[in-house]
């Protein structure tokens, strides 16, 4: 979508960094909730949860990526 809107460069590359390789924690609780409900003894592997990334390379994209961790703890 950012390529189809023209977006430079730089804002792409904080749209693709701005997660970095941590754990979609919600969906990552979730499955541990629902193994431990089903009784499943095999531990969900936080891998399976985990952005690709990359990390943020630049400062900018490291902004938006605390930015966007503070709304999210605010939020829940």
């Amino acid at each position: 979508m950012a390529r189809e809107a023209n977006l430079t460069r730089e804002i792409i590359d904080i749209i693709e960094q701005h997660h970095g390789t941590s754990v979609v924690s919600y969906f990552h609780r979730r499955a541990q909730e629902n193994a431990e409900k089903s009784d499943e003894s095999a531990e969900v592997d936080a891998r399976d949860f985990r952005y690709a990334g990359p990390r943020p390379r630049s400062q900018e994209a490291a902004l938006v990526m605390l930015g966007d961790s503070v709304e999210a703890a605010v939020r829940s």
